[in-house]
């Protein structure tokens, strides 16, 4: 027992001397770990961002709790919709609709971040019980007209975004869907489109885990030219109804390949590009060779390369091509 009294001291020292000589090993296993372990780059990670709640509050115009108003959107609940679960009473709807705004808000946000985007009218959205008689479907629908602001024209957008009460309850849906309320105003090809409406849909909502999943810019098929048939494809009017999530998450690869290498800011050059000519307004639905031009123009350099490796039937415009569509 004495000698036990006597060393107490050193046994303290060899038990402390011990456990730093396991936190030391644990460490070195850590760090060994790590430099094993690839390192992401941004693009490679999910990028779910969120936002501040926005400045002026969504309030409900209605009592029944089936109308409401944000900075940027109108969101009408249709009657019906309080025969569904969940939207049955006012407070229900009411606090389901408020929520819902903030989350558009958000987006706004993240859009105008990315793409330059804005609304110059508030964009409405109207949620049914049913749509087209399906619950899960969606669809964005435009008419354009005039307005005269300060006594001049200005050209004037009345859009509406639609939802089955289905589509409506998941977020990755309303960031797909609303997202189309602003490209739409552009006339894109749909693998343009459909494309940046995936990358909002992942990168705000966290949604289209499988786009990531099948990320390649490996053309999905080539038509009887030799063209990769994505270049032509229609969306939701597809005559590919085989290839249906492998177009989305194809056109994704496009987008999010060219913001890759071209930063955060290439999107919002190539809108502003396009707003500053106004081509949009005079061709209809642009061509793969206008919408190159303009993606060269925002990146630096010709991107004809790029999509003809891609297998897109593309040929380099100058800007006389381009004053030319916009003469006529």
């Amino acid at each position: 027992m004495n000698f036990i009294k006597r060393n107490i001291p050193y046994f303290i020292i060899f038990y402390l001397l011990g456990l730093m000589l396991s936190i030391w090993a644990c460490v070195e296993t850590l760090k060994s770990v790590q430099r094993n372990h690839p390192k992401r780059t941004l693009y490679e990670r999910q990028r779910l961002e969120t936002y501040k709640r926005p400045k002026i509050k969504p309030k409900a115009l209605s009592e029944d709790g089936l109308k409401f108003e944000s900075e940027h959107y109108l969101l009408t609940f249709s009657e019906d919709i309080k025969k569904v679960p969940k939207f049955g009473s006012t407070q229900e709807r009411i606090s389901r609709g408020l929520g819902d705004l903030i989350f558009m808000e958000g987006q706004y946000e993240f859009v105008k971040k990315i793409f330059g985007f804005e609304a110059k009218d508030k964009i409405k959205i109207i949620v049914h019980r049913t749509l087209r008689g399906n619950s899960r479907d969606a669809y964005t629908s435009m008419s354009r007209g005039m307005k005269v602001v300060d006594n001049q024209f200005q050209a004037a957008y009345n859009i509406e975004v639609h939802f089955g009460i289905d589509a409506f309850k998941k977020r990755s849906v309303q960031a797909h869907e609303l997202t189309h309320a602003f490209t739409q105003v552009y006339a894109l090809p749909a693998w343009l489109s459909e494309g940046i409406a995936v990358l909002v849909e992942s990168e705000y909502a966290g949604g289209a885990l499988w786009a990531k999943a099948k990320r390649n810019l490996e053309p999905i098929g080539l038509d009887e030219n030799g063209v990769n048939i994505i270049q032509n494809w229609r969306g939701h009017g597809s005559t590919l109804p085989d290839k249906s999530i492998e177009t989305y998450a194809y056109s994704y690869s496009i987008v999010s390949e060219l913001r890759r290498r071209y930063g955060d800011d290439f999107f919002k050059k190539f809108f502003a590009l396009l707003d500053k000519d106004g081509i949009h307004y005079k061709a209809g639905v642009l061509s793969s060779s206008v919408i190159v031009y303009y993606m060269s123009q925002a990146a630096g350099e010709d991107l004809v390369p790029f999509f003809q490796q891609l297998k897109f039937n593309v040929r380099k415009l100058k800007r006389e091509n381009i004053l030319s569509i916009l003469a006529n």
